[in-house]
């Protein structure tokens, strides 16, 4: 059975697609390529990965505030090589000035343990989604992100991560994170990288988990 949260998140994505799209607001679509699948300093699957995204942005005064813009999204990861960590997200952000708000409904359709995947609607703790509510604020030129999962496989972890451009292409990301994200479950510094934007779309990041001792190189191109 879905709980609250489960439910009114549900709720706030069906009012948005119905009601919003005669506005015709900002509408984004795009795909990227990456070496390998890298989240929060932990690899997720092996082998190249294709995500695609779309996302539909409502200005300021059509969104759910009178203030600030209001995204609804939806990403996608998809292994080339093995399909067991397939992962599809609906995202639902809200710019508030000096913060932005986001929920996160993670889906994982063929979830561990399950066998033979998950039903898209059930949001059970041991079932295939997984929710997470966050916000980010920019403090100088870096910015903060910290978010909680309140559902899911996940419930009560905890996530933090600063960016800070280095350049106008470079940049630093500190991570610290609990729960399913550390070896012991405490916090611990879990995400240590660089992240270089290059021409054509193409990128590269290098990341150091000291937490698990071990490190990622990846490479990237976006369309």
């Amino acid at each position: 059975m879905m709980n609250f949260i489960s439910k009114k998140f549900l709720g706030v994505m069906a009012a948005l697609a119905l009601f919003a799209v005669p506005a015709l607001a900002e509408v984004g679509v795009g795909v990227d390529a990456v070496s390998r699948y890298v989240w929060r300093g932990t690899s997720v699957g092996s082998g190249v990965a294709l995500q695609p995204s779309v996302d539909y942005t409502l200005s300021a005064g059509e969104g759910l505030f009178a203030e600030g813009s209001t995204t609804v999204g939806l990403w996608g990861s998809y292994s080339l090589v093995n399909g067991v960590n397939d992962e599809i997200n609906i995202v639902l952000t809200q710019d508030l000035g000096v913060a932005t708000l986001s929920v996160t409904d993670y889906y994982f359709p063929l979830a561990a343990g399950t066998g033979v995947g998950n039903s898209f609607f059930e949001f059970a703790d041991d079932g295939g989604h997984a929710i997470e509510v966050g916000a980010s604020v920019d403090v100088a030129n870096a910015s903060l992100f910290l978010g909680r999962f309140v559902s899911g496989a996940t419930k009560d972890d905890t996530y933090a991560e600063l960016t800070y451009p280095l350049s106008d292409d470079f940049s630093l990301v500190l991570g610290v994170g609990d729960g399913a994200l550390a070896t012991g479950g405490d916090f611990a510094l879990v995400n240590a990288g660089l992240a270089v934007t290059g021409d054509s779309g193409y990128g590269a990041s290098f990341t150091v988990n000291p937490d698990a001792e071990t490190a990622f190189f990846v490479v990237s191109k976006s369309w």
